[in-house]
């Protein structure tokens, strides 16, 4: 464990000194990937100014849900977001084979090889809507609630990566998985949302099927104080269990390829 810590961070500076060397590059795709999720942030303003309350949610409230999904997708996105080249950049050409020669998991090689600036972009905006929504709300930073908040974030990530790992893995059999990877992934903008204004069948998708709602509805209950029960801590034990199942889909995958043969 202590060397795939130690590889990790490693992959993350050379990362980080790759995208340095082309700073404006790199600043553009951050700011691009601001200005896009501020715009459909100033979207969603928009009715919610018009219609102040979903269900039972005031609009400070919705948006606290808001930022919660942007905060775990963000992180998916940013050391995940190579899952979505694994079938047109890697197994389709034939380079997939080179992480089967590193010393390495494959997984672990493809998941450090691409450092996402896009999605430290979603990370800034996301972040800056939480902190809004606790000084609008009146929910003091204490430690407890600042621990709780990154338990559910990361447990958040953890359920996202772990959709897109079982996903993207299909692509050893039918080699391009991106649309499929892309049409889960438009879920998490039902999340953005309270729950409740949802019908029940949807709900249950959201919570137990497709389970995004754990990673913003559940945890912005527990933090406004309007439910204290067990939903507000199962994001990290359902996206433990998504992604062991999700790696077993990708160990059956990697027993199935057989490269390009050329």
């Amino acid at each position: 464990m202590r060397y795939y810590l130690s590889l990790a961070w490693a992959f993350f500076q050379q990362q980080i000194k790759i995208h340095m060397t082309y700073r404006l590059n790199f600043f553009i795709s951050l700011t691009s990937t601001v200005t896009w999720q501020t715009a459909t942030l100033a979207a969603v303003w928009v009715v919610l100014d018009r219609a102040p309350v979903l269900g039972t949610w005031r609009r400070e409230e919705t948006f606290l849900i808001y930022g919660l999904i942007t905060v775990a997708g963000a992180i998916s996105r940013t050391f995940a977001f190579n899952l979505f080249f694994l079938g047109g950049m890697y197994i389709r050409p034939g380079t997939f084979d080179r992480f089967l020669l590193r010393p390495v998991n494959p997984l672990f090689a493809l998941l450090t090889e691409r450092l996402s600036p896009e999605g430290m972009g979603d990370l800034i905006v996301g972040a800056a809507l939480v902190a809004r929504s606790f000084a609008a709300l009146g929910l003091a930073p204490t430690s407890g609630r600042i621990a709780y908040l990154i338990l559910a974030v990361c447990s958040g990530a953890l359920i996202i990566i772990a959709l897109n790992l079982a996903t993207a893995s299909t692509a050893f059999w039918i080699v391009e998985a991106t649309p499929l990877m892309l049409a889960l992934n438009h879920n998490t903008q039902v999340a953005r949302y309270p729950l409740e204004i949802f019908s029940k069948p949807l709900r249950l998708i959201l919570t137990w099927v497709v389970p995004y709602g754990l990673a913003s509805f559940y945890p912005a209950e527990f933090l406004l104080g309007r439910a204290t029960g067990p939903m507000a801590f199962a994001a990290l034990p359902v996206g433990c269990l998504l992604f062991a199942l999700a790696y077993q889909i990708w160990l059956r995958g990697l027993r199935h390829y057989s490269g390009t043969g050329s």
